[in-house]
């Protein structure tokens, strides 16, 4: 592995406590935080790639000025007390556009830079801040989506009516490289969905809260489209929980036995466990109690559909914290969606600043652990318990088993303890940082500033959802399937109106695959993609004609 940047800073990690940002990634409104700020960046980032593509294949332009923008932005009443774009709408013009005026991409990344503020996440824990910064990422992403709608109807104008003749269109969208996914569209009756020849593709129907769903998995070009189709179907999935404590489904097991949780793929399995953690009642009306939780009284369910194989696991941890466990055994992968349930005010946790609190601990056999930074990926100098604040995913790398936990819904902390091959993801703890009452401020006889902040630890209350994905590979396998896994994949209603373009093709051609597009960027001097090679190893990335020769987890710049 190359050699990656540290992220330690000028002194040792403090294992135990951690005091970097992994004590910030497990409060309970910075959980809610982190979901939002996951589909703004993906959001920001699919906008960019529709802008540059649409410059490279001279489309009509879709970064209209914002005055023409169709978008209604959701109300922010927190806008009173906290900056907004209107309040600078120089840094729009100087830094955010080439054309020094606002369009939509412009504003859309002024709504992220706002939302991504380091008072977002932690630094400054008030409740206001934290829920404005939530409706600014909101913002973001629904401009975001304007682009991509515009970006949809050009291709669609371009693309020849295919044989299929569907009752409907879909476009997808992938700003990134060859893969397959499942996609989902809502549709007005039963219908299916076909390929561009009329080809029928698999595709579960449902009828869910009312609404008409297909489901199917699909390939998709590189950087590029894909046009689909929507024809009626008679063929309705109706899925129901029924009794069981085991599922198969692709080479992949999970099962509930004499109270071991265990998932497995091929030879390579891993055993899911509830680490103890402290539990208090701020009210101090229940007594304060160390909780060690066990499976033994645990329910489950299981269900088979046309995608996957679901286990349900419902465990009361505690009285009044509850956790459901749903693992969802897919083509591909393992999705794990874990809801945390406290039905009254309750601490968990050590309080102060340490992250320690409801984790979800995935064991498998004892190695090295790794986890990703912004750039890069770092192998953990502790084989002890460690709290790490990971941006996509932590891994233990064994000599006979590897695998991942990748978090699908924001940044994470998460525990890593290499002898003991164990990475335990962060479902919420309370953390002594909010203020308990009003901040004063207190002005000395000298004329100096006493701030007086009395904090508090937080108390967990309703529904905390956690989503996450079990990956059995090495940590470069982990990082290229969290790539895959967190990019998502715009569906947008079409109408083929055109003669030149086919049903799907590529955009842009960027080689090689362990090479990912961190940015897509058009500047004054024109189109441009910023890459990061995640394998660790030195590479040449290209793009339409364009090459450069990136370091270890290095970072260039391209112009197609």
């Amino acid at each position: 592995m190359g050699d990656a940047p540290s992220p330690y800073g000028h002194a040792a990690e403090d294992r135990a406590s951690s005091p970097s940002f992994s004590r910030w990634v497990s409060d309970p409104e910075d959980m809610i935080w982190h979901g939002h700020a996951v589909q703004a960046l993906d959001a920001i980032r699919s906008a960019g790639f529709a802008k540059l593509a649409a410059q490279l294949h001279r489309l009509a332009p879709i970064d209209v000025a914002v005055e023409q923008a169709w978008t209604t932005e959701p109300d922010n009443v927190w806008d009173h007390h906290f900056e907004h774009v209107l309040e600078y709408p120089e840094t729009e013009a100087r830094y955010l556009t080439p054309a020094g005026h606002s369009t939509l991409l412009s504003r859309a990344w002024h709504h992220l830079l706002i939302g991504l503020n380091s008072d977002a996440s932690g630094w400054v824990p008030w409740v206001p801040r934290t829920r404005h910064r939530q409706i600014v990422l909101q913002a973001s992403h629904a401009l975001s989506q304007e682009l991509l709608w515009r970006f949809a109807q050009r291709i669609a104008a371009k693309i020849r009516l295919p044989q299929s003749k569907a009752d409907a269109y879909r476009l997808a969208l992938n700003a990134a490289p060859a893969r397959t996914v499942e996609v989902t569209a809502e549709t007005p009756r039963p219908q299916a969905f076909v390929g561009a020849d009329g080809a029928p593709i698999p595709t579960a129907i449902r009828l869910q809260d009312g609404k008409w769903l297909a489901t199917a998995r699909v390939a998709l070009p590189a950087y590029g489209y894909r046009l689909l189709g929507l024809k009626d179907s008679d063929r309705i999935e109706t899925v129901r929980w029924q009794e069981g404590h085991n599922v198969r489904f692709a080479g992949r097991s999970a099962s509930l036995s004499a109270g071991v949780l265990t998932v497995q793929e091929g030879d390579q399995q891993v055993q899911v466990t509830i680490s103890p953690f402290a539990l208090s009642d701020p009210a101090g009306v229940a007594e304060t109690e160390d909780v060690m939780p066990t499976w033994d009284q645990a329910k489950t369910r299981v269900r088979q559909t046309m995608l996957s194989a679901d286990l349900e696991v419902l465990s009361e941890l505690a009285w009044a914290v509850w956790l459901r466990l749903v693992i969802s055994l897919r083509e591909a992968h393992i999705e794990i969606a874990a809801e945390v349930y406290v039905d009254a005010p309750r601490r968990i946790g050590k309080i102060r600043f340490d992250p320690a609190g409801v984790l979800l601990a995935f064991q498998g056999q004892p190695g090295a652990a790794f986890y990703d930074i912004p750039y890069a990926i770092v192998q953990h100098p502790y084989d002890t318990p460690s709290f790490v604040a990971a941006q996509r995913f932590a891994a233990i790398e064994g000599r006979g088993a590897s695998f991942g936990l990748v978090a699908l819904g924001g940044n994470q902390s998460f525990q890593v303890v290499g002898q003991e091959g164990i990475v335990a993801a962060a479902l919420g703890a309370s953390k002594q940082a909010r203020p308990g009452r009003r901040p004063e401020c207190n002005i000395r006889p000298d004329g100096t500033a006493q701030h007086v902040v009395i904090p508090d630890a937080d108390a967990l209350l309703d529904r905390y959802d956690h989503r996450f994905a079990l990956v059995f590979a090495d940590h470069t396998g982990v990082a290229l399937a969290a790539r895959r896994l967190r990019t998502g994949v715009p569906l947008l209603a079409v109408s083929p109106t055109g003669a030149e373009w086919p049903a799907e093709r590529s955009l842009l051609t960027v080689s090689p695959d362990t090479v990912h597009v961190t940015a897509f960027r058009v500047t004054r001097e024109g189109p441009e993609i910023v890459v990061n090679d995640v394998s660790g190893q030195p590479s040449t990335a290209s793009c339409n004609g364009a090459s450069a020769n990136i370091v270890a987890y290095g970072v260039a710049k391209l112009h197609p």
